[in-house]
């Protein structure tokens, strides 16, 4: 018999979902259809409310300027599949270039269960997974590499916060993107493929550069890189500076 307990069962998450259609409505706005299927049994979301259950748009996606809103979704147990309805929105230049290039079959993101019940209540619990290993020796917990002297946990209402310091810069794109825009829209198209890193090879970091939004932009930040291995973490909008608001890339 099967065991839940392996690495291929999620129940906080679904598998990526993909386009199944498409629906204009301006020339920075669509909303689709995404369809999820093998999701686990034991997915925690069928249980929940909605407005427990969002969906999380690719991390490729949102640094692109990308954002997606969850308009509606039906889940289906006895077939372990789910419809997402999402309104898909460019917030820069980079993105209203980029999304026409958006087709049926690319995979855009999956559905995460924020249940109440799993978050974290006290900091000592991820405190004590620095300098400890899984059975693949891989660490539990890790941030840079100065481990805990920068990374700020608090309990507040109820259950744990973590406090990231960000780098002195901003993540910029070299020009040459848009040349490089309608692959990601075909490499999109194939589930397992790390559009992220390939991403990267036109991203450049500004070292210095003032944190400022421009109009009809993002900004992109960085952090030292937080790596939890049996946690999953969310960006919690209330505790960014006032009129900031995180990309639909959270989890």
């Amino acid at each position: 018999m099967e065991s839940y307990l392996i690495s291929a069962h999620f129940d906080l998450t679904t598998p990526d979902g993909y386009i199944e259609k498409l629906k204009i409505i301006n020339d920075k706005t669509t909303e689709a259809i995404v369809k999820i299927k093998n999701i686990s049994p034991v997915f925690v979301g069928y249980h929940l409310d909605k407005n427990q259950v969002f969906f999380n748009i690719k991390s490729t996606l949102a640094q692109i300027g990308i954002n997606g809103t969850t308009l509606d979704f039906e889940l289906n147990k006895a077939k372990n599949s789910a419809e997402v309805k999402i309104e898909i929105k460019a917030l820069n230049a980079i993105a209203a270039y980029f999304i026409k290039y958006l087709s049926e079959g690319c995979y855009i993101g999956k559905l995460f269960a924020c249940d109440e019940t799993r978050k974290v209540r006290d900091p000592e619990y991820l405190m004590r997974m620095f300098g400890r290993c899984d059975r693949f020796g891989k660490p539990l917990l890790s941030f840079g590499s100065k481990d805990r002297e920068d990374l700020i946990l608090e309990k507040i209402e109820g259950h744990t916060i973590a406090f990231l310091p960000l780098k002195q810069g901003i993540v910029t794109y070299d020009p040459e993107i848009k040349t490089f825009l309608p692959t990601i829209g075909k490499v999109l198209k194939h589930k397992n493929f790390k559009t992220r890193e390939l991403l990267q090879l036109y991203q450049k970091w500004e070292e210095g550069k003032k944190r400022i939004v421009n109009k009809n932009d993002i900004l992109l930040v960085k952090t030292a890189p937080l790596h939890i291995r049996t946690v999953f973490a969310k960006v919690s909008d209330k505790f960014l500076p006032q009129g900031y608001e995180h990309m639909s890339a959270s989890v």
